[in-house]
């Protein structure tokens, strides 16, 4: 499937962080196929609201969400953007045993800024990011955009429209991509994607927003790489992320 700078944000979703019922803060999140079944993706740090070993998530409270609340979207066959619906969606963190429904990374657990939620549709026709081809490319510029839902002040949580903060690819290490673009809260767990041709309207989805390196490089965004979405998918581990 082809796609558009429409529905490839309409494909980014915010996501609310609650407690129970009370708002906490916002991050983002998006949608992924993996042999027919779906999955929902964010950072951990969004899920934790708080810091992980690669990532630092600034919060105002020191408040655990218990629940994420955000739309899906739906489309019709043709993609047609102006087709698209949305329908309201709760992901709860955790079981009634306080037992996390969401993996993390089998071998580098929660040193790895991703959590993958396993969804069920309920009948709905959804679609994820990595359902396009032209998702699928590799090579390419080393310019990167990242979509995602930073909370600005004042602002209300129920964000309709994402932001785009373009930047560039500085250094790759192991799993991890460093960029040097804006670096806010909501982001975490935003998709991000590499330029495949700076003329033509062509992306490449590359992996997951992260927070701020650790020392010595405290205020660098990383892109934790794709690959590992699928490593947690196969392993579909499990551990208390609540200590």
């Amino acid at each position: 499937m082809k796609t558009n700078n429409y529905i490839l944000s309409s494909l980014i979703y915010p996501l609310s962080a609650l407690e129970n019922d009370n708002f906490l803060y916002i991050s983002s999140g998006f949608l992924y196929r993996s042999k027919e079944k779906f999955y929902f993706i964010t950072s951990l740090g969004s899920v934790l609201g708080r810091s992980v070993p690669n990532g630092y998530f600034k919060l105002n409270s020191k408040k655990i969400p218990t629940h994420f609340k955000t739309k899906f979207s739906v489309f019709q066959k043709d993609l047609v953007s102006i087709n698209k619906k949305c329908f309201s969606v709760h992901i709860p963190l955790y079981d009634d045993n306080f037992e996390s429904n969401f993996y993390i990374h089998p071998t580098y657990k929660k040193e790895v800024d991703i959590a993958v939620f396993p969804i069920d549709p309920q009948g709905q026709d959804l679609v994820a990011l990595n359902d396009f081809d032209t998702l699928k490319k590799e090579e390419g510029e080393d310019e990167v955009i990242v979509i995602g839902y930073p909370l600005f002040p004042n602002e209300s949580d129920d964000r309709n429209n994402p932001v785009y903060a373009e930047g560039k690819i500085l250094k790759k290490e192991k799993n991890v991509l460093l960029i040097n673009t804006t670096n806010r809260n909501g982001f975490f767990g935003a998709a991000v994607f590499k330029k495949t041709d700076l003329n033509q309207n062509s992306f490449c989805f590359i992996g997951v927003f992260s927070g701020n390196h650790p020392s010595p490089i405290k205020e660098q965004p990383l892109v934790w790489d794709k690959t590992l979405i699928e490593e947690i998918i196969q392993a579909q581990y499990k551990e208390s992320c609540l200590d």
